[in-house]
């Protein structure tokens, strides 16, 4: 039975230990590939106004039915935040402003964890804070569409 045993040779061991190597140079560059996409497209929205460019898209949603959608202003309400204007941004979109910092907050949180190829610590999250946020949208897209005084400020 002992001749049957095949020994290990140096090349298996050192095998595993170059494809994780490579795995780890895989996610390093996607996750440089990452933000240099982000950075050259937060660039082209700096240099560009969407209320005025037509690089940008508009919403496809506002085009066909004249109705504003809940993502209606975040283009133009982001380039106003990228020069500054705060004010400006929460008056074309007021959920994009109030949810960027918890998206910012969940994406810098998430990079130590995909760096190091660790799993992020699991958060629970009540399927009641769910269904909270996606009425909160709902709300506010019927809201944004009614042509009376106070529900006509959340209109882009």
């Amino acid at each position: 039975m002992p001749d049957r045993l095949v020994k290990e040779t140096k090349y298996q061991r050192i095998i595993p230990w170059v494809l994780n190597i490579r795995s780890q140079d895989h996610k390093s560059s996607k996750r440089v590939g990452g933000v240099a996409l982000l950075l050259s497209c937060l660039v082209v929205l700096f240099l560009n106004d969407p209320a005025e460019s037509s690089i940008l898209p508009s919403c496809p949603f506002r085009t066909l039915t004249g109705f504003d959608c809940p993502g209606c202003g975040t283009l133009r309400g982001a380039h106003q935040l990228l020069h500054g204007n705060i004010l400006a941004a929460l008056d074309l979109n007021l959920v994009m402003v109030l949810m960027l910092p918890y998206l910012c907050v969940s994406f810098f949180l998430m990079l130590p964890f995909d760096s190091i190829g660790r799993r992020m610590t699991f958060f629970y999250v009540p399927s009641k804070w769910i269904w909270g946020l996606l009425l909160v949208i709902l709300v506010f897209w019927v809201a944004r569409n009614i042509p009376v005084y106070p529900f006509v400020i959340l209109a882009s």
